[in-house]
C-alpha cells in the first residue's frame, strides 16, 4: 500500500490523519511539564544596590571608541579594590 493509493480512498485517509493526530495529541500531553519556579526562600537582600561595575581601560576598543585613552589596567585594579581613580571625563569613581 503506498500513500498515493491511501489518498485515492477518503475515508482511509481521514483514519490514518486521526491516527496521526490522536498520536502528537497524545504524545504532547505525555511531555508536558509544568512551566512554574518554585518559590525561593526568604533569605536574600531586600535593598540592592547597583551601580558602576567595572571600566573600560585604554587597552580596550570600547575605551577607544569613547575617547577613554586615560585609564590603565593598574587603574583598573584599583578600581576593583574599591579605591578611587579619574575617569576619562574628570570624574572621581569609586
Amino acid at each position: 500500500m503506498t500513500w498515493r493509493s491511501v489518498l485515492k480512498k477518503p475515508r482511509l485517509a481521514i483514519k490514518f490523519l486521526a491516527l496521526f493526530l490522536s498520536g502528537v495529541a497524545i504524545s504532547a500531553a505525555a511531555g508536558e511539564q509544568r512551566s512554574y519556579s518554585r518559590p525561593v526562600d526568604q533569605n536574600y537582600p531586600g535593598n540592592v544596590y547597583f551601580g558602576d561595575t567595572h571600566l573600560h581601560t585604554r587597552n580596550s576598543a570600547d575605551a577607544w571608541s569613547m575617547g577613554n585613552l586615560n585609564l590603565a589596567p593598574e587603574d583598573a585594579y584599583r578600581f576593583a579594590q574599591g579605591e578611587p581613580v579619574t575617569a576619562h571625563n574628570g570624574m572621581k569613581v569609586k
